[in-house]
């Protein structure tokens, strides 16, 4: 179940019961109001904008592997895409044709006493949603919104 403070401004949505249905509709948030439970979104690219209550069976996108591509992501191979020095992997359980499951990988390198290269940290968060995307990119300081 998603909640308003999940959510940011320009995030997409969509409704439960057609989430991967192709024809579903995008809900685009443009408004957040925490205190009631609302958003204001904008469907399908509209420029009216409807009031919807989050509990209204809400989910997010899926992402698949042509978003990412839409967006920039560089496909490296069968299950590996990179934005800048971050990748998205499929996990090894997931498939192209049903839900999938993608590791967010964020490796700091740096050098060892030698000189030589080292993985000082990586983070891995499990992302599988567009608008979870959207949220990891700003997090990481890229100011992009995703499109579908």
């Amino acid at each position: 179940m998603l909640r308003a403070e999940d959510l940011m401004v320009g995030d997409y949505l969509t409704f439960t019961d057609v989430q991967n249905d192709s024809r579903c509709p995008k809900l685009k948030v443009v408004v957040i109001d925490g205190a009631t439970n609302e958003l204001l979104v904008s469907v399908d690219g509209d420029p009216t904008l409807d009031r919807i209550d989050i509990d209204d069976e809400l989910c997010g996108i899926p992402i698949t592997p042509e978003i990412l591509e839409k967006n920039g992501f560089e496909k490296l191979d069968f299950s590996h895409f990179q934005i800048g020095d971050r990748r998205l992997v499929l996990d090894a359980d997931g498939r192209w044709d049903g839900p999938l499951s993608w590791h967010w990988v964020v490796t700091e390198m740096g050098t060892n006493a030698k000189g030589q290269p080292v993985v000082l940290d990586y983070y891995v968060a499990t992302i599988n949603h567009v608008h979870e995307l959207q949220n990891a990119l700003r997090l990481i300081g890229i100011d992009k919104t995703i499109e579908l």
